[in-house]
């Protein structure tokens, strides 16, 4: 607080990041939340930009509102914040607010990796899996969650892990793919969860997991 006081503004986004998630035994304080973090893009912190527009893109403490989202995301991505071009990359993808835009959505998570942002990565491997926006290219694209499985994207360790199980453009090696499900399932990933459930479910059968497979897509943005 003290250096608060002295115009620090990391410690104005730290801080109000604690507040934002009520970490380290603090309470929510949205409002402060809110209050810090402008104070801190005031004196043109990256970090807080996007602190900011996550509050709007999640409706922490305000309305949901992905306008003010891409703007404050966008905000960060031009000040050089990491993270930012994800996002933006998934409302272009997804449609959050926008209207469904590939071309978009790939320059962002090109981009972002670039910036070495794991999620980005895993994006971006995503697109290029699927043959959305590009030429299809799995090969590159299973480098790309391996990537961002090592740099700790949890999407990342499930993508990987999906490749391995169904041997695409990577040997099949089905125990090393609940190796990967269970990395990403320990970060919190639903993906992985879910995919570790229908592999015990089998099992409990008495059969090889291996005769039943999700028909899902290798993975998902995020």
């Amino acid at each position: 607080k003290k250096a608060i006081e002295l115009g620090n503004e990391e410690a104005m986004n730290n801080y109000g990041y604690i507040l934002k998630e009520g970490k380290f035994g603090c309470q929510r304080n949205y409002d402060e939340a809110q209050r810090l973090f402008l104070m801190a893009i005031d004196k043109g912190n990256a970090k807080s930009m996007y602190n900011y527009a996550c509050m709007f893109y999640f409706g922490q403490g305000v309305e949901i509102d992905y306008n003010k989202a891409m703007y404050y995301f966008k905000m960060a991505a031009d000040n050089g914040e990491p993270y930012s071009y994800n996002f933006i990359g998934a409302m272009y993808y997804y449609g959050i607010g926008f209207p469904k835009d590939f071309n978009k959505a790939l320059v962002y998570f090109k981009a972002g990796t670039l910036k070495g942002d794991s999620y980005a990565m895993n994006s971006l491997g995503n697109m290029l899996y699927n043959g959305e926006g590009l030429p299809r290219n799995k090969p590159e694209a299973v480098k790309l969650f391996k990537k961002a499985a090592d740099d700790g994207a949890p999407c990342g360790m499930f993508c990987y892990g999906r490749a391995l199980e169904l041997g695409e453009a990577i040997p099949k090696n089905e125990q090393e793919a609940i190796r990967y499900y269970e990395m990403a399932a320990n970060e919190g990933n639903e993906n992985a969860i879910e995919r570790l459930k229908e592999i015990r479910n089998t099992r409990s059968r008495g059969k090889s997991y291996s005769e039943k497979k999700s028909q899902s897509k290798c993975c998902n943005i995020f």
